[in-house]
């Protein structure tokens, strides 16, 4: 996921991302991730998208 990732488009090509419960868990080298609010469990694709917008491209 970047920034210029559309999430309705990423829907249409992997329907099943609209049906279960998602993780969202960034690619980084470091660890504390979860202390750092960099987590999250157990959302549905419209909390993901939110969460990530507000975190990506912050260090």
């Amino acid at each position: 996921v970047t920034e210029s990732t559309d999430f309705t488009e990423l829907t249409d090509r992997e329907p099943w991302l609209s049906s279960t419960k998602l993780v969202v868990k960034p690619d980084m080298l470091f660890g504390k991730r979860g202390k750092s609010g960099l987590v999250a469990l157990n959302l549905d694709l419209a909390q993901v998208s939110a969460f990530v917008k507000q975190r990506l491209g912050k260090e």
